[in-house]
């Protein structure tokens, strides 16, 4: 059933779902949760919506992919009550990937095994984020939120040291400045 495989027409460029590479969610209540398997695949041009099982009663996830010329866009939305508080999915890429990306940064060129934060902010080792990235796996993505959060790449370990709690809203940067 999971996990839902993504690709260019000639070979899969990600998957995503499954034990490797969960759909989660957690509630407000900090309960995290995460889909099972799918219940059913409806197609409409060029539009795949798979809507999923979760470990949570009487709430399913719908993921809605749109293939494009050379684009995929991906939709997951979590349906049901209690409210949802933040979402989260993983998509695979081989051991030996790099990733470039994620908005101006002092410390890496390469992402992987790192978390990077996808929070406005001034300070933090960094301020010019952007929720972009390029793979040598032959994928690249561009998560449109202006929800806080993050992207983990391959191999990272979680920073829970990172000076900008990612938790909070995005950090001020003051009132913007003549031009």
């Amino acid at each position: 059933d999971l996990p839902i495989a993504i690709g260019d027409g000639h070979r899969t460029l990600t998957e995503l779902g499954g034990e490797q590479a969960p759909f989660v969610f957690w509630t407000s209540s900090g309960a995290e949760h995460r889909a099972t398997r799918l219940i059913s695949r409806t197609t409409h041009g060029a539009t795949t919506t798979y809507t999923l099982a979760t470990d949570d009663a009487g709430r399913t996830a719908k993921v809605a992919v749109s293939r494009a010329r050379r684009e995929v866009h991906l939709r997951y939305a979590v349906l049901g009550s209690p409210r949802v508080a933040a979402i989260g999915f993983s998509m695979t890429a081989p051991a030996d990937a790099h990733f470039l990306g994620t908005g101006q940064r002092e410390r890496w060129v390469d992402m992987a095994r790192t978390v990077q934060p996808l929070k406005v902010y001034n300070g933090c080792d960094s301020s010019s984020p952007s929720p972009f990235f390029a793979s040598t796996a032959g994928f690249g993505a561009w998560v449109s939120t202006t929800a806080v959060g993050r992207i983990g790449f391959p191999g990272a370990v979680d920073d829970s040291n990172f000076a900008c709690d990612l938790g909070s809203p995005p950090c001020s940067v003051g009132p913007p400045a003549p031009a």
